[in-house]
């Protein structure tokens, strides 16, 4: 079957096809089931025309789109002209085209589901295509949606979406800690809480470490060139043993601590977001928890991993997809990764720092971000 050519209104023309037209009506809010089936009775209904004029060709798609869905399926679509990328949203001297995802991505923080964020994205933009808006203010957006959170469910989760839609228009910026023993998922969650937080910025302890290592020779500072599993190899002769593994983990960790706190300090000076996430955190996380630190929204988190069959093969997974790692680097430490995972979870039970158990990424995922804007609404709201 011959593909039909399309004329346009200056007399160009172009082949007929399934995909451009589905992708339009789409585009215009049809879903992709009843878009390509449309596509496709257009495609049938003018099996034996040579060319047809783009004026004619949508009058008939009309047509066929009230025969097989309704009159109502027809005036739910937006106008012709209009399209998404055309609403620009405005924040002081700049604009960005309008984003659905952006949008539910920050109504998942607040607590609703994907499914639910998306359908209020989707019929806002919508509205706002119906309304030919070409420019919105970004804080008019936030007010909208807020609305319709407390009418279609209820005010304090209205509450949660405006925390977490202006994170970056608090008094006092956000730090979020994410500590745990080695394999329990810091960076991967710390990537991508920041991104559903709309954080640009993100560093580990590691990276700190490896930039004290540049500034201190291993005769000061013996503990802070070894891995955190043998940080006990830099304690004095005398104290030299494995049996000394916390006592040498903690000397690193206090260490690392100094980096940790002149990082957190400049991000506060400059008064940006920040997620910090490592191993070394726990000494850290105790000086959060007395408050014996620059004044900020702190929100201090660690992970855990309570099966040890699952930890490992945590691990497993690590050492099969990253070929720069020395074979088995982590396997053969693990009891001592077990034990620094028993100490962090201590100290944390005693500075009342929350611990998520991390066996299912999504599901920890949505707790930490729930628990972190519930716990900045209450710091908010103390202040």
């Amino acid at each position: 079957m011959s593909r039909f050519k399309v004329i346009r209104p200056d007399q160009t023309s172009q082949p007929f096809m399934r995909g451009i037209l589905t992708n339009e009506l789409m585009h215009r809010g049809m879903s992709f089931q009843k878009a390509f089936q449309i596509a496709e009775d257009t495609k049938l209904h003018f099996q034996n025309e040579k060319e047809i004029k783009s004026k004619l060709l949508w009058k008939i798609i009309e047509e066929l789109i009230k025969k097989r869905f309704g009159k109502k399926e027809l005036d739910s679509l937006l106008p012709e002209n209009m399209k998404p990328g055309d609403i620009r949203v405005v924040q002081g001297q700049s604009s960005v085209p309008f984003s659905k995802v952006l949008l539910t991505q920050s109504m998942t923080a607040a607590g609703l589901d994907l499914n639910q964020a998306f359908r209020i994205s989707q019929e806002f933009e919508q509205h706002l295509l119906f309304e030919k808006t070409q420019q919105i203010e970004k804080a008019a957006i936030f007010q909208q949606i807020r609305k319709i959170i407390e009418k279609q469910f209820d005010p304090y989760t209205a509450d949660l979406y405006q925390m977490a839609s202006r994170l970056d228009q608090l008094k006092r910026p956000v730090i979020i800690y994410i500590g745990g023993a080695p394999g329990t998922g810091k960076s991967v969650l710390a990537t991508s809480l920041a991104t559903r937080l709309g954080i640009n910025k993100v560093i580990s302890t590691d990276s700190i470490r490896e930039i004290m290592r540049l500034a201190f020779s291993s005769d000061l500072l013996p503990t802070l060139f070894h891995s955190t599993t043998e940080a006990w190899k830099g304690l004095p002769m005398e104290f030299q043993s494995s049996e000394q593994l916390i006592a040498g983990y903690c000397l690193q960790a206090n260490q690392v601590s100094l980096g940790v706190r002149a990082v957190v300090e400049r991000t506060v000076e400059e008064g940006q977001n920040l997620i910090i996430e490592g191993t070394h955190l726990v000494t850290f996380l105790h000086e959060v928890a007395k408050k014996n630190i620059v004044d900020a929204n702190h929100i201090p988190i660690s992970l855990s991993i309570m099966n040890e069959k699952y930890h490992r093969e945590r691990f497993s997974e690590r050492g099969s997809s990253n070929l720069r790692k020395i074979e088995n680097y982590y396997l053969k430490r693990f009891y001592e990764i077990r034990k620094i995972h028993e100490y962090t979870l201590t100290q944390c039970e005693a500075d009342e720092v929350e611990v998520f158990d991390n066996e299912d990424f999504d599901k920890t995922l949505n707790l930490m971000i729930q628990f972190s804007i519930q716990t900045l609404l209450k710091q908010v709201n103390s202040e």
